[in-house]
């Protein structure tokens, strides 16, 4: 149970309503309903009896409406009380399209240590995270490239490998490294993110998108891969790490291009995060390589 979640169940609670929560909270519907399902399924309750017309909460879910605005308050005050301790530190507000966060944490921890400057670098759908730059509830986004963005200025930061997963023992499961070739004629799968991002590239790599209804990014993918009805494509070696799969990367690679996106003209706090995501020391993990060409600069 996240605070997050908790703020977003106050607001469900308060308008009786996913589609209304979701337009105060800046969030799509499903993202919103994905969350409140993750609550229960965490709690083992039911909050919401839902309805045509707007959702009423049951009585667990008035009781935790007390609580979790208890709980919110309080953690206000010890985040208030916390700060006032020492001045505070240089905060930039980013999101990280889904996949990217285990790709890029490295670099966000090391600009910490290195500067100084906090990073809260939540993860968010793509289409919230641009909502959040155009709305001014974030200083930039990572995503995929080539997202809708009309309105913000963008600039690359690096490519992604994509690793494959396949079950242990099948005739793909080499250490050393798939060649692409071997793909033909065998059903790949990918996280519906990957899939747009890919399509977006214009990659030869055809694919069929997969969506977990529990809402896990690539649970149902690994459960597809186990059952043999394909093989999976991923960008975090943790979404295909499971007993009796391998992953193993592709010859020559899969890449996916990254950008940050931000409104224009970008201040001093957005081109020190642009500049320390392109060059992390040590590089990052996962196969991101960052661009280095001057054209890639975020300007003044």
């Amino acid at each position: 149970m996240e605070l997050r979640q908790l703020r977003s169940f106050v607001v469900t609670a308060e308008r009786q309503h996913f589609g209304r929560a979701a337009h105060a909270l800046h969030l799509t519907t499903s993202s919103l309903s994905q969350q409140m399902r993750t609550l229960e399924r965490d709690l083992q309750v039911a909050l919401f009896d839902r309805g045509p017309h707007g959702t009423s909460l049951t009585p667990a879910g008035q009781v935790l409406l007390v609580q979790a605005r208890i709980l919110l308050a309080r953690a206000e005050r010890t985040r208030d009380a916390v700060r006032d301790t020492q001045p505070p530190l240089p905060l930039v507000m980013v999101r990280l399209g889904t996949g990217l966060p285990a790709v890029l944490a490295p670099a966000l921890v090391l600009l910490r240590e290195r500067t100084g400057l906090v990073v809260d670098g939540a993860e968010a759908p793509e289409c919230d995270a641009v909502a959040a730059v155009a709305q001014e509830r974030a200083d930039a986004a990572v995503v995929w490239a080539g997202a809708d963005a009309d309105g913000l200025e963008r600039s690359p930061l690096g490519t992604v490998g994509l690793l494959l997963v396949v079950p242990h023992g099948h005739p793909l499961d080499r250490p050393g490294g798939c060649p692409r070739a071997s793909l033909a004629g065998h059903r790949i799968l990918t996280t519906p993110p990957l899939h747009r991002a890919l399509h977006r590239a214009g990659s030869d790599v055809d694919t069929a998108c997969v969506t977990d209804p529990a809402g896990r990014p690539t649970g149902e993918l690994r459960r597809q891969v186990l059952n043999r009805q394909g093989l999976g494509l991923v960008v975090d070696p943790g979404g295909g790490r499971a007993e009796g799969l391998a992953l193993s990367a592709l010859t020559p690679p899969v890449r996916l291009r990254t950008e940050i996106l931000f409104r224009g003209p970008a201040d001093a706090i957005v081109r020190e995060l642009a500049e320390a995501l392109r060059h992390p020391v040590p590089p990052a993990p996962g196969g991101f390589e960052p661009v280095r060409a001057a054209a890639a600069a975020v300007h003044r």
